[in-house]
């Protein structure tokens, strides 16, 4: 918008259309020639720029153009418009609204004169849009347009309508003065008139009809808004008649020309006469009526189901309240309220005290509190803090008090030492409350304390039983995972030794009965296999010597410029015959010329590791291998994907697949140390890469390594 002010933007466009929405099609259609502003083929491509920029806003969005500041606007503004649209379309502001014109004018030309940008929040604006001036509220933003040369040409307005957010924080505002008012005790009925008429805007004029003291009769008993000579006429007595009928039925009625029922003069701020009343019944559900509230409707807001909920509420509080006053007077229950309140504080467990707020002297104290400090309540009350403990302490407590009174809000203290007369220290939990006068200033400091200390003796010995716990649990963790490692790797390495035990058996048993000659391919086979199982017992002692390497500092990298792509064709064909034997078909899809400086042994171990776990988990579906580049904010990085789709690994596996000697599979099911991820988890790091899966089950696994180029 800042760039709407200074310069021309569309420089060298060309615009031909204004779209496919509702007001695009309607200013493409509209004769323009009948206004200044000429046929659309004669306007500057600045403002043909500016109509579909605005088009394209989801915000209410108006521009006002040339000396008559015609206006054209968006679809959203068509939702605020009511009948203006589409009359208003090409006309000039002042004749399309008249109304708010008069108040914005020197807006205008502050802003196509100066080209200032206005900002405003929450502006009152007066709009006819449905056949009546309406009081509305926007938050709008107004700045300067400027034409193909330069030149200020016109003004943006854009927007939102807030009139019904603005309303209800008025009236919620007002509900709660009217609370207030009501628990005034001197003549709050007449109080409860004076909020009324605070709020014009809402409340045109008021009356209240209650009870006579004998109770047979209704009367006015408060009002604002209706002058003194209206209230003795012939007609508000036949207005009293619709009131009766409100109390009797308990059923609010509304009237539409009350000023042919009484006539009256204009209420500030608006000049429009009040003709909408509503009468309510002031009533709960539980109870019938008591009375009845007339309410004069602005002329200026639309009576919708938000204005109408207003008054009821205003009603019902007052309903309630009347209600409530009933039981007020009910002395004797008073006095039984205040006598149970009193056993209360004396029975409950908790320290209770009272303060006064000036001097911070002991005004009351229960037996729970004489119990805790060790003193009666004769020795408390009139007494401070510094007659009982220390000047240290005393001023602590002081300070808390004189801060929970400042504040005006609940202090809660979650711990406190205290130094008591004859239990010694003590600690407590406290919460002070300010208490106010009539007048609403700070009376008495109420505070009420719980002694948890043995509580937190409880919370301490329970968190040491935790700890001891869960050191049993580790311990016991790794007593099994050491189990678990012995049986897992006695197995492993049962499984080759006793292989080449056989093979070795059988050549014992053949070369005695063999022409050398014909079982050369015999021997040769067997010899195979026997090597075949020494290397698998190489691989697991060097998978076992790695971990200690990683344990005790000693993994060291050789790094060199390796392309990662070659080196994965090399172990593909070195993988040929596992792949075969396994049934899973290997597919590369990899990245030309992708060189990094790594160590290539060791990023052969992770991919050499990855293709055989997706060859044993992959259930004979063919593997995919691929390679690409990769960045983000830290720079390039090289990304080896290997995909199987085999079983899966649920979230739960994922959590621990990379630790040491942990499998998702049992042993029963599949071989393994449980440390190929482990190292290639380690390899990786060392790098300043990292590994990851993603998974879900039955869906395959993707492994994922990501190395810094």
């Amino acid at each position: 918008m800042v760039r709407l002010m200074s310069e021309n933007i569309f420089p060298g466009i060309t615009i031909h259309s204004f779209g496919e929405g509702q007001m695009g099609q309607l200013i493409q259609t509209f004769d323009w020639s009948k206004t200044s502003l000429g046929p659309i083929e004669a306007w500057p491509q600045s403002l043909k720029a500016h109509v579909n920029m605005i088009l394209a806003l989801p915000t209410m969005a108006s521009i006002f153009w040339g000396e008559d500041l015609l206006q054209i606007y968006n679809d959203t503004c068509t939702n605020t418009m009511g009948t203006r649209h589409p009359a208003n379309l090409g006309l000039p502001v002042k004749k399309g609204w008249p109304e708010a014109y008069a108040m914005t004018e020197a807006l205008f030309k502050r802003i196509m004169n100066n080209a200032e940008v206005v900002v405003y929040s929450r502006a009152f604006t007066p709009l006819e849009r449905d056949g009546f001036i309406e009081e509305t509220y926007f938050d709008s933003t107004m700045s300067p347009l400027r034409d193909d040369q330069g030149v200020i040409r016109g003004v943006i307005t854009l927007g939102s309508e807030n009139t019904e957010l603005v309303l209800s924080e008025r009236r919620t505002s007002m509900l709660r003065d009217i609370s207030q008012a009501i628990i005034t005790p001197a003549d709050h009925f007449q109080s409860l008139m004076d909020v009324f008429s605070s709020n014009p805007n809402d409340i045109r004029f008021s009356c209240l009809f209650l009870p006579d003291d004998v109770g047979s009769q209704i009367k006015l008993t408060a009002s604002f808004g209706i002058d003194e000579s209206d209230k003795k006429t012939q007609r508000f007595e036949q207005f009293m008649n619709l009131v009766r009928e409100v109390l009797t039925t308990n059923k609010a009625h509304e009237i539409n020309d009350f000023q042919n029922l009484i006539p009256h003069t204009p209420i500030a701020p608006w000049p429009e006469l009040t003709q909408k009343v509503i009468l309510i019944p002031i009533s709960t559900e539980a109870n019938p009526a008591k009375g009845v509230l007339v309410f004069g409707i602005s002329p200026r807001l639309k009576f919708n189901e938000s204005y109408r909920n207003f008054f009821v509420d205003i009603t019902l509080k007052l309903a309630r309240i009347l209600e409530s006053e009933e039981q007020v007077r009910d002395s004797v229950k008073i006095h039984k309220s205040y006598q149970f309140l009193n056993s209360v504080i004396e029975h409950v467990p908790l320290m209770i005290f009272v303060k006064d707020a000036k001097e911070l002297r002991f005004t009351r104290f229960n037996k729970a509190g004489e119990e805790l400090l060790g003193y009666t309540s004769e020795d408390l009350v009139g007494k401070s803090d510094y007659d009982f403990f220390d000047k240290a302490e005393a001023d602590r407590l002081v300070e808390k008090d004189r801060a929970t009174l400042a504040s005006r809000k609940v202090l809660d203290i979650p711990e406190e030492k205290i130094q008591t007369r004859l239990k010694g220290e003590r600690l407590l939990r406290t919460k002070k409350i300010t208490l106010y006068d009539e007048h609403g200033d700070p009376e008495f400091l109420l505070g009420i304390s719980e002694d948890i200390t043995e509580k937190k003796q409880a919370e301490a010995q329970h968190r040491l039983l935790l700890q001891e716990q869960a050191a049993r649990t580790e311990a016991e963790k790794m007593i099994q995972q050491r189990d678990d490692f012995i049986s897992i790797a006695a197995h492993e390495l049962r499984t080759p030794l006793t292989s080449i035990s056989l093979q070795n058996q059988l050549i014992g048993k053949l070369l005695p009965t063999l022409d050398l000659s014909a079982g050369f391919q015999k021997i040769t086979t067997l010899t195979q296999n026997c090597q075949m199982q020494i290397e698998r017992l190489s691989k697991l002692v060097e998978n076992l010597l790695d971990v200690t390497r990683v344990t005790t500092g000693r993994f060291v990298l050789d790094k060199t410029e390796v392309n990662l792509s070659e080196l994965v064709v090399r172990i593909h064909k070195g993988l040929e015959a596992e792949s075969n034997k396994s049934k899973c078909r290997v597919d590369l899809n990899l990245e030309p010329e992708l060189i990094g400086y790594w160590d290539a042994a060791r990023i052969e171990q992770v991919l050499v590791n990855l293709v055989s776990n997706a060859m044993k988990f992959g259930a004979g579906e063919p593997i995919d291998v691929s390679t690409r580049i990769a960045s983000n904010s830290d720079g390039k990085f090289a990304v080896l994907k290997v995909k199987d789709q085999g079983m899966g690994i649920s979230q739960e596996d994922q959590a621990r697949l990379f630790n040491r000697f942990e499998r998702a599979v049992s042993i029963n099911s599949f071989g393994g140390l449980g440390l190929g991820l482990y190292i290639s988890k380690q390899i990786a790091t060392a790098h300043g890469g990292r590994i990851r899966v993603e998974s879900e089950p039955g869906q395959g696994a993707s492994f994922i390594v990501e190395l810094p180029l």
